[in-house]
């Protein structure tokens, strides 16, 4: 596999932001079937393209093997974990369930001023068009949310399920947008009502749509079959 659709310039940086930066880079090729499944993740090239040390190159492998996107063989090299259709159902599936939980909670414990801070992040996200902004607006939503819930184990959960999407998801994948756009605005209707139940619902049901949503873009590039 050759690295020459690297897409970041040889990268200047802090040690644990090249890392971060290098993973990503090394989902982006996974993500776009520049990598594919049992592919070895060609660390030495990666280190050479970027002008970086071998440090953060391992680094970033080690993070994408406890996330779950590459497999580590002692001696042999870290290679691309199984990504299909399946793979990316079950992991918006399981984010659906972890993120609806968290809104459940948030629902029944947010007081008022909480639930004001929350229905005005509701209104620039259904206002907005920029990718950028909404994912910004996305991001402290799912912050407060989790804010308010106030639980260190679901904070936790949260923290682990790292992102299957290089990038910006909104950019990435346009269909995604609008599927966010109305799942808050759903979500948001129900923990007004303070009804946790139909909130978590309404969370689930949006990630489920991104999960259909990566897929057929996905398929549609080619990266997964019909």
């Amino acid at each position: 596999m050759s690295v020459k659709s690297l897409s970041t310039a040889p990268l200047s940086r802090p040690r644990a932001t090249a890392a971060h930066d290098i993973g990503l880079e090394i989902k982006r090729l996974i993500f776009t079937g520049n990598l594919r499944p049992g592919d070895r993740v060609p660390q030495a090239e990666i280190a050479l393209t970027l002008g970086v040390s071998a440090t953060p190159v391992r680094e970033a492998v080690v993070a994408l093997g406890q996330e779950g996107r590459v497999v580590l063989h002692a001696h042999r090299g870290a290679f691309v974990a199984p990504f299909d259709a399946g793979v990316v159902h079950d992991h918006f599936e399981l984010c659906g369930v972890v993120f609806g939980h968290a809104a459940r909670l948030a629902s029944e414990r947010a007081d008022d001023a909480a639930l004001d801070r929350l229905m005005a992040l509701g209104k620039r996200i259904a206002a907005t068009k920029s990718p950028d902004a909404l994912l910004d607006f996305v991001t402290a939503f799912y912050a407060l949310v989790n804010q308010v819930a106030g639980s260190s184990s679901l904070r936790a959960a949260l923290r682990s399920l790292a992102g299957i999407v290089p990038g910006n998801l909104f950019a990435v994948v346009p269909a995604a947008g609008p599927i966010a756009r109305e799942g808050m605005t759903d979500m948001l209707a129900a923990m007004r009502q303070r009804d946790g139940r139909a909130a978590a619902d309404s969370c689930a049901r949006m990630y489920r749509r991104h999960g259909d949503a990566i897929v057929a873009h996905l398929i549609d590039q080619g990266v997964f079959g019909a």
